[in-house]
């Protein structure tokens, strides 16, 4: 029987405020874990005896072991990091990145090699397809508070599209702290916008997986105007479930899988971000246009019929091409088994 080769697997995985978490770090760790023991790996958290030390985190967070081959694994969202960033990075024998959008980032100040590591989506988000509830039309917009999410552009175009419109709704999804998207009422004064329009429904609850899940089959379409994704692990997951997507593309690793593209401006990150992002939201990110996102928002509402037909044929596709078992075998295994074989000959 072949030997398998030990392997920690540390950073979120090890991490209190992971280890029931459905955050989507905490979520890629678990099926990083997953599919190496599939693949003849014996993964650890902390074993000083382990060849390899595959550190999944922010790069701040990361965990690295002396006398272990060290790989830094992270996620960024701009096209430039931090020099502390770097710093930290620049502590592996090599460095791992979600997507190649990420990879350009690392690579302009890291110098240390840098390798693609994308995610996948689970067997869980089953294909369906959608239909009308009562003649409703849903469109779902998930991320906020965060502003890179483009929660407030979403809302813009459906105000100018919808506004009054009752068999149209956008759902916002927010954490449990709600959401900072304000609107003028007409007279001066910011309001949330579904204090205006009744046609707007925000739901501030967190959800458990369960619950997430039955979020996208109960809505009809995602909006999702990223600046930019370490990833971008919510659209892939709305689409193998047979929804369709309305996204920014240019960051996604899946971008020939989108099929209603937001028109987008590469632009420096704006000055209004929040104070605890100018730190490491540097270099540039994708704006979108509203009016983009007006057409497709529009486009999919009036063909939505053969819109869920094509995204639910589309999504056992995308389950073939991105499931976990397949993106960590292409990607993972052959990599760390070069890796292995290289400190064997050493």
């Amino acid at each position: 029987m072949e030997e398998k080769i030990n392997i920690n697997v540390t950073g979120v995985t090890i991490s209190d405020a992971y280890k029931e978490s459905v955050a989507g770090y905490a979520i890629a760790a678990k099926n990083l874990v997953r599919e190496l023991e599939k693949n003849n790996f014996n993964t650890y958290f902390l074993n000083n005896m382990s060849d390899i030390n595959l550190s999944f985190a922010v790069p701040n967070n990361h965990i690295l072991l002396s006398g272990a081959y060290n790989i830094l694994y992270s996620a960024h969202e701009t096209t430039r990091i931090s020099d502390y960033w770097a710093k930290c990075l620049n502590k592996a024998d090599e460095v791992w990145a979600t997507s190649t959008w990420t990879a350009e980032a690392f690579k302009t100040k890291v110098n240390k090699p840098v390798y693609v590591c994308p995610h996948g989506v689970s067997g869980e988000f089953v294909p369906s397809k959608r239909k009308l509830n009562n003649g409703k039309f849903m469109f779902l917009h998930l991320g906020e508070p965060f502003v890179r999410k483009g929660g407030k552009d979403v809302v813009d175009a459906f105000i100018a599209e919808f506004a009054g419109n009752d068999d149209v709704i956008l759902v916002i999804k927010a954490y449990k702290h709600g959401h900072t998207i304000r609107i003028d009422d007409g007279n001066g004064n910011m309001v949330r916008p579904e204090e205006i329009h009744k046609n707007i429904k925000v739901i501030r609850d967190d959800l458990d997986q369960n619950d997430y899940l039955k979020l996208l089959y109960n809505t009809h379409c995602l909006v999702y105007p990223s600046w930019g994704e370490g990833f971008g692990m919510m659209p892939l997951e709305a689409m193998a479930t047979g929804m369709p997507v309305i996204s920014t593309w240019e960051w996604a690793e899946y971008k020939d899988d989108i099929d209603f593209k937001i028109d987008s401006d590469l632009v420096p990150v704006p000055e209004t971000i929040p104070n605890y992002l100018k730190d490491t939201y540097l270099g540039k990110i994708y704006l979108a246009k509203i009016d983009s996102i007006r057409y497709n928002m529009r486009t999919v509402y009036e063909n939505h019929q053969k819109v869920f037909n094509d995204s639910y044929i589309k999504s056992f596709k995308i389950h073939k091409k991105w499931n976990w078992e397949e993106v960590i075998e292409k990607y993972a295994v052959p990599r760390l088994n070069k890796i292995y074989e290289e400190l064997e000959n050493v």
